[in-house]
């Protein structure tokens, strides 16, 4: 039986003693899951080995962990879980140390009293969201609809973005489609492809008539199925905006354009209207607002992720080992 280990090196502090972390392995051949006890961290930074037994149809090539550390008050490092290396110990394997810089950036206080662990803010990485990837992963697509329509490629990226945020959740709903169109069909108001466009948009934008009754099924079939059909068809509904008012879209206009509708676009465009009516978090079309740094470098097909109003963030940039190439059909990473 095989194990999958993983060992953390922290740095930035000379002193690591009472830190403390947990481990959560994750079977990508099965969905198993794995989060270890907490564990001890060396006063030099290096941790104990956590380990994952592998049952028999698991892969370790396909392990994957993400790491939470703990301060010697309790409290966690990050807000969120890192991504970790793993490794195991069959011949010709070796350790592997997932390396983490750890970096306490003091407040300014009035008492120097105050300038202990429980008063600093934690330099941090935050994982990158499934739709950061998404757009990475299929960057030669969103550039080329930008090139096609006249479109900024960064609108086009952050509709992919926010769209695909969830990624597994959007992916699977595609899928599902697939298998119960027969029985329950598709709808106009339905959203599918890397756009996550309404079926009756695509089928306008393809120019299908409405007397086609065939039209969503073939829509359906064009967008799940071809992701460079379904940029074109993100730019070509921005194109037309765009026509309509003698200039571009900015991002964050065809990401409204795009989530809530041209007649809630032109209230946003509208001189009389109060901007921070549209600035909730609950609307869709605000999940790229902050992002856009991070949605500029995915679209050079690096991953960086860091959003923009983040101070205490860091990021290391990193490149897929594949990306998308035209002719390939949509492969939902």
């Amino acid at each position: 039986m095989t194990t999958c280990y993983a060992q953390l090196r922290l740095k930035g502090l000379s002193d690591f003693s009472n830190f403390s972390f947990t481990a959560l392995f994750i079977s990508q051949d099965t969905g198993r899951k794995f989060e270890t006890n907490k564990l001890k961290i060396h006063s030099t930074g290096i941790s104990v080995e956590a380990q994952f037994p592998l049952k028999k149809n698991e892969n370790a090539k396909n392990c994957s962990v993400r790491f939470n550390v703990f301060l010697p008050t309790g409290r966690l490092l990050e807000p969120k879980p890192f991504m970790g290396i793993t490794y195991t110990k069959e011949n010709g394997s070796r350790v592997k140390h997932t390396e983490h810089e750890v970096k306490l950036v003091a407040h300014t206080t009035s008492s120097s009293q105050n300038h202990n662990v429980n008063q600093v803010q934690i330099a941090h990485t935050v994982p990158a969201p499934d739709g950061l990837i998404m757009v990475a992963y299929y960057n030669y697509a969103i550039n080329e609809s930008g090139r096609k329509y006249g479109v900024d490629p960064q609108a086009i990226g952050s509709i992919v973005f926010q769209e695909k945020f969830f990624s597994v959740a959007a992916v699977g709903k595609n899928v599902l489609a697939y298998v119960v169109f027969d029985r329950f069909g598709v709808k106009e108001t339905r959203s599918y492809g890397l756009g996550e466009m309404q079926l009756g948009l695509a089928a306008d934008l393809l120019d299908y008539p409405k007397n086609d009754k065939d039209r969503l099924r073939k829509a359906f079939d064009l967008i799940t199925n071809n992701p460079q059909i379904a940029t074109d068809l993100v730019a070509k509904n921005i194109s037309l905006k765009q026509k309509k008012i003698g200039r571009k879209l900015s991002p964050r206009e065809a990401t409204i354009l795009h989530n809530a509708g041209e007649k809630f676009l032109d209230s946003y465009l509208s001189p009389n209207s109060n901007k921070a009516e549209f600035d909730s978090n609950k609307f869709v079309y605000n999940r790229s607002r902050n992002w856009q740094g991070s949605i500029k470098e995915a679209l050079k097909g690096i991953i960086y992720s860091k959003p923009d109003n983040c101070k205490t963030c860091e990021a290391s940039p990193r490149t897929l080992s594949k990306y998308w190439k035209p002719g390939e059909g949509y492969t939902g990473i």
